[in-house]
């Protein structure tokens, strides 16, 4: 966490399973990230006071969920990743925007981000339908991806089969993980526009 702060962001997590599968060393589970927490916000402090007189409050990690929202549902969105970067205002991200680039650099990150956050849940306010077509679409690419290459098609759908597999295992096992690893498995692809790129997920669950 220390090399990487961002990772705090997914502590919890971590902090979850490893409550349920160390029932009984649960005082030292707590320490420990009692601690990492701790040394983490003294590092990170300076980092804090910064943004504090730069945008007014305090802010201990970055954050660009609005940004990445936004990215994922907007009026020119497509299915997947592979299309939008061939269709012309499809990918709004200010890394390939320029007029998204300029706005963040006048108003600042987190003002952008909280302002595409507003903007992508109103778009799903004003379409349902659209968004419920797309989430559907996302989640059958990502587990059953068509890649136009027949033998990489079927090498991610047997990959799906030992993933589906995997997690069957942890519920027949009664593992106190099975919640966690099921609430990933089936979320993660709802809004992710990279429906046939991001695997690790599943290997996770194939060994």
């Amino acid at each position: 966490m220390l090399f990487n702060p961002f990772h705090l962001a997914n502590s919890s997590g971590y902090l979850a399973v490893s409550l349920l599968r160390f029932a009984s060393r649960r005082r030292k589970v707590l320490l420990y990230f009692g601690f990492a927490f701790l040394l983490s916000a003294v590092i990170l402090s300076p980092w804090a006071v910064f943004n504090l007189q730069r945008f007014g409050r305090l802010i201990w990690l970055r954050g660009d969920f609005g940004i990445q929202l936004y990215i994922s549902l907007h009026p020119n969105v497509t299915v997947s990743f592979k299309e939008a970067l061939r269709t012309p205002g499809a990918y709004v991200a200010p890394n390939a925007d320029v007029a998204a680039r300029k706005e963040m650099a006048k108003v600042g990150e987190p003002a952008y981000s909280a302002a595409r956050l507003a903007d992508a849940v109103n778009f799903a306010r004003q379409d349902p339908g659209r968004i419920a077509g797309l989430i559907a679409k996302r989640f059958l690419r990502y587990w059953f991806p068509l890649t136009g290459r027949p033998l990489q098609t079927v090498m991610f759908f047997l990959l799906t089969a030992c993933s589906l597999l995997g997690l069957a295992d942890l519920w027949q096992k009664r593992d106190p993980a099975r919640w966690l690893a099921s609430t990933i498995l089936l979320c993660f692809p709802l809004l992710s526009t990279y429906t046939s790129v991001i695997r690790s997920i599943d290997s996770a669950f194939t060994g």
